[in-house]
């Protein structure tokens, strides 16, 4: 089996500069989805080494579309829920 190499693959212009490039992000956050309930968790900024990208793009959050039926709660809420739900202590970490 033979990989592709960077003359096969097709990107666009701009997001061919990213490969092999570090990549800086400010104001990262990370989605934390529980049934119909979801929070996001402010990460702050992250440098991600240019070797690990594979894809990337821009979230457009005026035009982003979740399910009518998903409900945005705070962390906290989430937490409880994951509680409840796996009736023990040791739920994975969540950073508020």
């Amino acid at each position: 089996m033979s990989w592709a190499g960077p003359e096969d693959i097709f990107l666009s212009t701009s997001l061919a500069s990213y490969l092999d490039t570090n990549a800086v992000l400010e104001g990262a956050c990370e989605r934390v989805i529980v049934g119909d309930l979801y929070c996001d968790i402010p990460l702050g900024l992250y440098v991600i080494r240019g070797e690990n990208v594979v894809l990337i793009g821009e979230l457009d959050l005026e035009r982003e579309e979740l399910p009518e039926n998903m409900t945005c709660v705070s962390a906290a809420e989430i937490k409880r829920v994951l509680k409840s739900k796996y009736q023990r202590t040791n739920v994975p970490k969540i950073r508020c």
